[in-house]
């Protein structure tokens, strides 16, 4: 084996192009990129008020060996549910793990750029969680809930099985989809599964996701003398000093590609994965939970074998560092074996822990350690491994090539790539190991276009405007970024919401201050039969000839489709209408400017309709009225030009009044100076958009059209057409990059723990208090209708009860306030049993509201009141019915 490879295998490396995270002390993964790279500890002190808070007795916290110190998530009570489509109920009853890895997957999507709804491929998922103890002290006290909402409901909101589909079906992904469980090393062995799922193309892309939420509040742990956990509050890997960690939780997603697919779509790579193998440790060892020297160093060993890598190609390896004397003890000698066996180690070779920074978290111990790697390969720097002064005697690391690194440095220079290892070992003996290595260098953008669209969505107004200050100042902190890079990401890699703001800049400078500046948001997707009306005057021209237009010199798409018009005008009309320009003082042409006029607007509309904007009709009057006729396939460019020839009645207002009355379009367009619409317009309360009307623009866009041009294009985005932005974007090939994720407009979806018990022995414990009934739900923006009967009242508080939402009203959509067929089962149910009618799920659903649920049991008591009086009549008297008015 050498130490490099003569040429990279494409077909064997796995890219990372995106990551999210949340972590102790850390929001995001920039922040946590500060946390580790400045060597700070997570860990916080605990306040004996906080304690109190989090319902730790007073024993416990009195206890001598209670350390007050926390390493958790801030806000894991929180929770975007809405966004998902989860009732308040639903949400409280889930897992918080499943929650944050949820809104964490969805992030970490976005970091790469792609949007599963447009991705045209399988997404496998990959994804483990740690136990469940939110069931166990918050959900299962709460008696009467359970009672209400039934054990399978409970069992699919808390259950580990329920993790990776649970992603896959609010994600829409349709690869493979595992729950991978091993304890600390589960998201390790989830990616080594994600590794071999792409590289066998059982997928397209993998999402490895890992979930540990054990201390959501402030709330510190007993130490166990002779236990892994340390008595201080301090994790110190490999040092002399090392005696346990403290515990800490973490949720992390991150998404991988084959290298070639990645590099073929342009996509951000954080670093390559070259290699990876899983052990376990057998039956040797003399216990359960201890360490295992050889099935350690069987699976480092196996994973440099299997990346084709010499040992002496790395200069750093992430350590699991479990900071307890014998596990740091025997993890650097197996690490040492297994770099002797696979062909001798380098010179020095730098390692580190990630423990010290933020605790053991868990499930989530393995994958946290992989991002930090993946993050130093990408800066080029090594971060410290803190709480480290002097080697532990028993590691051997005062005389061995391994040296803890304490300090932050740039990443050693060494005769080929970056490369660096990633260990991890859970309880059980699972080992995992992964050879890295940095991404390659890819080619600058070169955008032929002086300005870009850029193009922010939300669900809410509100979210509108967290997201264009969160790019705003993301473009601040990035000025370098090429802005053809950061339209093509937004366009091509983010689901399209109903806010939307678009705006067409030329530099960060105007980006910046177009986010942070006013601008109406547009809103609503049109429907697929939906588009615009498209207005075309008999005159329209840029002021230069057409030929020397910015969209002719830097559209493709124009030139094609202005040199076809342009060869049929001339073979028709003996007129060279792409040099044809403005003769200022000269005599006019009619039939020139027609050509010219017609040869422009077809230009234009086809490159619209390359761009995915295709008009639901396009009428007009002279030339534009031919342009209309091409456009919409009523004549060939040929035909077009010998009705130029002709004098083209103006259109008549009556057949788009009839139009507009039969096939009401979603906005008007107006092309050129023609503002015969504007009063259609208004009338019939449709958007009105004006382009090329006239020109006018600066610097290198001289004539305009290449402004006025985007500017309608992002104008009908934002009024909700559907536009093909990687048809858009594709002259130019940019490369995805990484931005700022949706701003979740979270709310709190938590059931309280059960107080301490006071009962007598025998007694069962206290209820806890109900749940608070949560709001209603954004996308509903009228306000509530209160119920008109006792009837609807009942039905009403029946929903109330189920959904969680307080305000609901008898209009509501069921659908629309997150209800699913499950839920409304049970509602039914309970009705059913009420009522002793027979509700039908299929009827309700086809208009599921409280009035129309209530007006279908009024029918059904009606219907069985009828009944009671024919059977009275044949057989004798009977106690009549109720009236369902009065029920």
């Amino acid at each position: 084996m050498t130490t490099e490879r003569e040429s990279d295998d494409l077909t064997t490396d796995v890219a990372v192009i995106g990551m999210a995270g949340r972590f102790p002390g850390a929001r995001d993964l920039t922040e946590f990129w500060q946390l580790v790279s400045h060597g700070l500890q997570a860990a916080q002190p605990v306040s004996d008020a906080d304690l109190v808070t989090a319902g730790v007795p007073a024993g416990e916290r009195e206890d001598p060996h209670y350390v007050p110190v926390w390493s958790g998530i801030e806000g894991a009570d929180l929770f975007d549910a809405e966004f998902f489509g989860y009732t308040p109920r639903e949400a409280a009853l889930i897992d918080p793990q499943h929650r944050l890895l949820l809104e964490c997957a969805w992030h970490a999507l976005e970091d790469a750029g792609h949007h599963p709804g447009t991705f045209a491929g399988d997404i496998a998922v990959y994804a483990g969680c740690g136990m469940n103890l939110y069931l166990l002290d918050h959900v299962l006290p709460h008696r009467d809930l359970v009672r209400a909402t039934g054990r399978f409901t409970v069992a699919v909101s808390s259950d580990k099985d329920n993790l990776s589909t649970r992603l896959s079906y609010k994600l829409n992904l349709t690869g493979p989809s595992l729950t991978v469980q091993s304890n600390c090393s589960t998201g390790p062995v989830a990616l080594h599964h994600a590794v071999n799922a792409l590289l066998n193309h059982e997928c397209d892309m993998a999402l490895v996701g890992t979930s540990s939420v054990k201390n959501p509040q402030p709330r510190g742990y007993l130490h166990e003398p002779g236990g892994t956990s340390t008595p201080d509050g301090v994790c110190r890997s490999f040092d002399e000093g090392a005696n346990g960690y403290f515990l800490g939780d973490g949720v992390g997603a991150v998404v991988l590609r084959r290298r070639e697919d990645a590099e073929r779509s342009g996509d951000r790579v954080y670093a390559l994965i070259k290699g990876s193998a899983v052990t376990n440790d057998g039956g040797t060892r003399p216990g359960y939970a201890a360490p295992s020297k050889a099935g350690q160093a069987a699976a480092v060993e196996r994973a440099l074998r299997v990346a084709d890598v010499a040992p002496a190609s790395l200069q750093y390896v992430e350590a699991n560092g479990s900071a307890t004397p014998t596990g740091d003890a025997i993890e650097v000698a197996a690490l040492r074996e297994a770099f002797d066996r696979a062909g001798g180690p380098p010179e020095r070779c730098a390692i580190g822990a990630l423990k010290p920074n933020v605790g053991n978290l868990d499930t989530t111990s393995g994958l946290a350690s992989f991002i930090k790697t993946v993050l130093a390969l990408a800066h080029g720097q090594l971060p410290p491994s803190i709480n480290y002064g002097s080697p532990d005697p028993a590691t051997g690391l005062d005389r061995d090539v391994f040296f803890v690194n304490d300090r932050l440095r740039p990443w050693p220079e060494a005769p080929g790539p970056r490369r660096a290892g990633v260990s991890s070992f859970g309880v059980g003996g699972t080992n995992v190991h992964l050879v890295l290595q940095e991404a390659p260098v890819r080619p600058p953008t070169r955008s032929a276009r002086t300005r870009q669209v850029l193009t922010v969505s939300a669900r809410t107004p509100e979210a509108l405007t967290e997201a264009r200050e969160a790019l705003a100042a993301h473009l601040e902190r990035a000025g370098d970024t090429p802005l053809a890079d950061v339209a093509f990401t937004l366009g091509t890699g983010r689901r399209p919401f109903a806010s939307r703001f678009a705006t067409v800049v030329r530099d960060t400078t105007e980006a910046v201050a177009a986010l942070r500046g006013p601008g109406a948001a547009g809103g609503g997707d049109w429907p697929q039969d939906a588009g615009p009306l498209f207005w075309l005057p008999g005159l329209c021209a840029p002021p230069v000839p057409i030929v020397r237009s910015a969209l002719y010199r830097r559209e493709p798409a124009f030139r094609a489709a202005a040199d076809e018009a342009a060869r049929a005008v001339a073979d028709r009309l003996a007129i060279d209408a792409l040099t044809a320009g403005p003769r200022p003082g000269g005599d006019p042409d009619p039939l020139a400017d027609r050509a010219v006029t017609f040869v422009f607007l077809t230009a234009l509309l086809r490159t619209l309709a390359d761009w995915g904007v295709r008009p639901r009709a396009a009428l007009g009057s002279g030339a534009g009225a031919v342009a209309a006729m091409v456009a919409t396939g009523v004549l060939s460019p040929a035909d077009a030009a010998d009705r130029l020839a002709s004098r083209d009645p103006d259109p008549a207002t009556e057949s788009i009044e009839k139009l507009l009355a039969g096939q009401r379009p979603t906005a008007i367009v107006v092309f050129g100076e023609d503002t015969a619409a504007r009063p259609l317009a208004e009338h019939h309360g449709l958007p009105l958009l004006s382009a090329f009307a006239p020109p006018a623009a600066g610097g290198e866009d001289e004539d305009g059209t290449e402004a006025a041009l985007l500017g309608l294009l992002g104008d009908l985005w934002q009024l909700g057409a559907a536009v093909d932005w990687a048809a858009f974007h594709r002259p130019d090939a940019p490369r995805r990059t990484s931005l700022p994720g949706y701003p979740f407009e979270r709310a709190r979806h938590w059931l309280d723990a059960a107080p301490p018990a006071t009962a007598t022995a025998g007694e069962p414990a206290p209820n806890p208090a109900a749940p608070v009934p949560g709001r209603r739900p954004r996308v509903l923006t009228s306000p509530p209708v209160a119920p008109r009967s006792p009837l609807e009242r009942i039905v009403v508080e029946v929903w109330r009860e189920k959904l969680g939402i307080a305000d609901i009203g008898v209009t509501d959509s069921f659908l629309e306030l997150g209800g699913d067929s499950l839920a409304a089962a049970q509602i039914l149910a309970e009705l059913n049993e009420a009522f002793c009618v027979e509700l039908s799920l299929r009827v309700f659903l086809q208009e599921p509201t409280a009035a129309t649920l209530a007006g279908s049991v009024a029918d059904l008591l009606r219907e069985a009141g009828e009944l009671r009086r024919l059977m009275a009549a044949v057989d004798g008297p009977a106690v009549a019915a109720p009236d369902p008015g009065e029920r």
